[in-house]
């Protein structure tokens, strides 16, 4: 599941997640496609709150994309 599938599964969209995490929704989508790794590990703790799940949860959805 990538990051996108993660929000839409609890009920948001990456639009809102980045606005609840300051983040753009430009960086989100990179994160989702692997055109731009290694989130901070706040990102990552912020967005998994947002999302209550486990970072590494949030984690795994963003290290299991590849780069197209």
């Amino acid at each position: 599941m990538n990051l996108k599938e993660l929000c839409k599964s609890k009920g948001f969209t990456l639009t809102e997640i980045a606005k609840q995490t300051n983040t753009t929704v430009d960086y989100l989508s990179k994160l989702n496609t692997g055109r731009r790794s290694n989130p901070t590990w706040q990102t990552i703790v912020n967005i998994a709150t947002i999302l209550k799940v486990q970072p590494t949860e949030v984690g795994n959805s963003i290290s299991k994309e590849r780069k197209i």
